[in-house]
């Protein structure tokens, strides 16, 4: 569980987030959903759709030693 809490705790900054969203909101046609995370969080969603469910869960598993 150390491993969960630490990214918790150790993720995007606010002053980050809002930079992010910043640029977001004065696009002329924004997106309706956007993905704001860090590149480890961007792969585990492309690697959720690509993989088995069971596969994609040892691996999350694996990653925190759960």
């Amino acid at each position: 569980m150390l491993g969960i809490e630490h990214d918790e705790n150790t993720g995007l900054t606010p002053d980050c987030l809002a930079r992010k969203l910043a640029v977001i909101t004065e696009k002329k046609n924004p997106a309706c959903h956007y993905v704001i995370a860090t590149l480890i969080q961007k792969s585990s969603i492309f690697l959720k759709h690509i993989l088995p469910a069971m596969w994609f869960s040892r691996m999350i598993g694996w990653f925190y030693k759960l």
